[in-house]
């Protein structure tokens, strides 16, 4: 959050709640705090980057559980979030409805860095041939 208020220079109190509440733990974030998240990202980056010497996607479910209602998320169990720090671009297909018939249970596709393309090409593929 510091370095998004530094970039966009904003009024704090024309955005929403939650994005206020995201830039104040920001703020009380310290340098040594930072480093050590930086470090660690680095870490689980480089352990990512090596499984993708050996494969060229890794395929999970898009959530660990049944998703929730819309609006009601538990971002703390995003499965997203890994892939997303690590800098991988990762795409969800919806493959089913839930046994409630209420949503969509899906597929989440992660592809190495910088294959953005590739990814969107598999996907497409896997579309076609499950007739997604």
């Amino acid at each position: 959050s510091y370095f998004l208020a530094q970039d966009l220079h904003i009024s704090i109190d024309k955005l929403s709640e939650e994005l206020r509440e995201v830039f104040e733990f920001g703020n009380g974030v310290t340098s040594s705090e930072l480093e050590e998240s930086r470090n660690q990202q680095v870490h689980f980056t480089s352990i990512l980057d090596r499984c993708f010497e050996q494969t060229d996607f890794i395929i999970t479910p898009s959530t660990f559980d049944v998703p929730p209602d819309y609006g009601m998320s538990d971002q703390i169990n995003d499965s997203s979030f890994f892939w997303t720090l690590c800098g991988n671009p990762a795409i969800n297909l919806p493959t089913a409805i839930s046994l409630d018939g209420q949503r969509f249970v899906g597929l989440q596709i992660i592809a190495r860095k910088y294959n953005d393309y590739g990814l969107i090409n598999f996907a497409q593929i896997l579309q076609m041939k499950w007739g997604l």
